[in-house]
């Protein structure tokens, strides 16, 4: 209905989940000789979509142009050489380049003049959808990988088969995010008509990163098969360097404008070289140890142990580059950390299979996992002033190994092969997911609103008490049609109450994280295929439908019913003054809900 600047558009409907997506993949497989196999495979794809990325269509269905639209490119190379040395060893060995990059932006150029100041988007009343302005920012984000990796396999004797592997990768990241601000006369009046700039890197409003972190792994497993038990029994050794840098002194953090009057007094040349220290190399081993043991002629216990080391991801460790702290009082941040270290898991499983008759399996199977140096926020962290005194006033977090989590549970597994044409299986999970903090982010936001800090283990947002998926399937190699269903319990939710009355001094409106369920999630999808032959071409025809009976699923609740359907806040937008839309307009937010049923029917080529 408006179009940025404010004026009434064409009332035209356009898509506010629009995508576009153009995917291609090409392989190719030559014998060289009898023994060695060359395979080169390629991967690329291209999509535009102006999806916003909290699911929250309301605040923009009737100013569409005011989002960013969001591209992201992709393409993969691999060629692997597959040598077999001897009838009981051979070796692979796998090259590979991955490039991923990322834009998002209204308009390509920083400085177009169409952008329109952002406090114009908050020139409504409550309850009133956007009519003027546009979200600024033009973000880009490009990763580019090298990755080569060998593995060797050998049926060392009748008992025992050993692997041995290692593999390389070396990454550049590259990020840059800028925010025009309208620029200012020499006494620091907005020129008028408006105009944008953008500024430097020093700023607030502008940031860039070029980061080369480096993984190297390397492994050494042995299967031994004796009798009727199997042994696997391995080590693994993970090394990882952020080969970054960080602050010398946490106390006075902005490099561009120290508050410290020694610093101050210094060039930018000369803090260079006093203000950071490398990073430091983070290693681990991790043991590796199963067994499985059989009971009866049909029926095997297993049992698993081992480490594991996870690499934070990227972003934790470079955003918001160059602890640029304002001088202004505040809890700032959150701050990347390149100095964090791998979070570790130790994995714990134990179980049962057995076959039943002669086409009936099961599977019980009890996990524990433990996952130490969870990334959570630092503690605030103190600043000076001038003269080195501490501003308790002023201080900032950065990302760090605080957290822990746990996931505790037992499933269940069964599958049959009816007869040739039908069979089905059925996948059941219960499990407890408990952690100090769900995000990373989630303390600092906490300390913002004035809460307490974590201080107990709570549920985590994503546990799902209850899950079951099944599958049915109809069909031979030619053709083929399954229906999947999968049902999940409510996730967690902490209730919050928008409107009371005190009753008493003491009276506590307050509620236990996540001591609330969601609804459950039920979905099924449908998929079809039927392939043929034409002269030397193989032909597949798909069709796959997702949410197959367009169920609205509830992801995203209200605080004060638990349900995405009804809330108080409905009475009070129905009462409010309202300008650019109606009450039903504004309620109306899909965001909440699981998306609608979606068709796909796709051909593929086989030469």
């Amino acid at each position: 209905r408006f179009n940025i600047d404010g004026s009434r558009g064409d009332n035209k409907i356009v898509p506010l989940a629009m995508e576009k997506k153009v995917s291609g993949q090409l392989k190719f497989t030559y014998q060289l000789i009898p023994n060695l196999k060359i395979r080169l495979n390629a991967f690329g794809s291209k999509r535009e979509n102006n999806r916003d990325s909290n699911g929250n269509y309301r605040d923009f269905k009737f100013l569409p142009d005011a989002r960013k639209n969001k591209f992201d490119a992709g393409n993969n190379i691999t060629a692997q050489i597959t040598h077999a040395l001897s009838a009981s060893t051979f070796y692979t060995l796998n090259i590979s380049r991955f490039y991923k990059s990322y834009e998002d932006y209204v308009f390509k150029n920083p400085v177009d003049p169409r952008y329109i100041p952002q406090d114009s988007l908050d020139q409504v009343p409550i309850y009133n959808v956007k009519n003027v302005g546009t979200i600024l920012g033009n973000f880009n984000r490009n990763t580019t990988t090298f990755i080569s990796k060998f593995d060797l396999t050998s049926q060392a004797d009748r008992f025992n088969q050993v692997k041995f592997g290692f593999g390389f990768k070396r990454h550049k990241l590259f990020q840059e995010f800028m925010v025009p601000v309208p620029a200012r006369d020499e006494n620091g009046v907005q020129i008028k008509p408006l105009k944008w700039i953008v500024e430097p890197v020093s700023s607030q409003t502008h940031s860039r990163y070029i980061e080369y972190p480096i993984e190297f792994s390397t492994y050494i497993q042995d299967k031994i098969e004796y009798q009727d038990m199997i042994v696997n029994i391995g080590i693994r050794f993970d090394y990882f360097n952020a080969r970054s840098q960080i602050l010398k002194d946490p106390s006075d953090p902005n490099i561009y404008f120290p508050l410290n009057t020694k610093n101050r007094n210094l060039s930018l040349e000369k803090r260079e070289k006093i203000w950071w220290k490398k990073t430091s190399p983070k290693h681990s081993i991790s043991p590796r140890f199963g067994i499985a043991y059989p009971i009866t002629d049909k029926g095997v216990i297993h049992f698993s142990y081992g480490h594991f080391f996870q690499i934070p991801s990227f972003n934790l460790l470079f955003d918001n580059p160059g602890f640029k702290v304002p001088a202004t009082s505040g809890i700032h941040g959150i701050y990347g950390n390149p100095d964090l270290k791998p979070q570790k898991t130790v994995m714990y499983e134990i179980g049962l299979q057995q076959q039943l008759g002669t086409s009936i399996g099961i599977d019980v199977t009890g996990f524990y996992r433990d996952v130490r140096d969870w990334v959570g926020v630092s503690i605030p962290i103190e600043t000076v002033g001038a003269g080195g005194q501490i501003l308790s006033g002023r201080t900032y977090v950065i990302y760090q190994n605080r957290d822990y989590a746990n996931v505790r549970g037992i499933t269940f597994s069964l599958s049959q092969q009816v007869s040739p044409l039908f069979n089905y299986n059925l996948d059941y999970t219960f499990q407890v997911a408990e952690n100090s903090n769900s995000r990373p982010d989630e303390e600092f936001f906490s300390r913002q609103g004035n809460s307490e800090p974590t201080r107990i283990i709570s549920l985590a947002d994503w546990d799902q008490r209850h899950t079951l998926n099944g599958s049915i399937r109809l069909g031979r190699n030619k053709w083929g049609i399954s229906i999947i269903g999968r049902y999940g319990s409510g996730k967690p939710y902490t209730p919050s109450i928008t409107h009371a009355v005190r009753l008493g001094a003491n009276a506590n409106l307050s509620f236990l994280k996540n001591s609330r369920r969601k609804p459950k999630d039920i979905t099924f999808d449908l998929r079809v295929f039927k392939k043929f032959n034409l002269t030397s071409l193989r032909l597949t025809i798909q069709l796959s439908v997702f949410n197959l009976f367009d169920r609205m699923n509830e992801y995203d609740v209200y605080g004060d019913t638990g349900r995405a359907t009804i809330s108080s806040e409905f009475r009070r937008v129905r009462q409010a003054k309202l300008v650019n839309n109606t009450a039903e307009e504004w309620l109306a937010q899909p965001g909440r809900f699981s998306p609608p049923r979606k068709i796909y029917l796709g051909l593929q080529i086989d030469l």
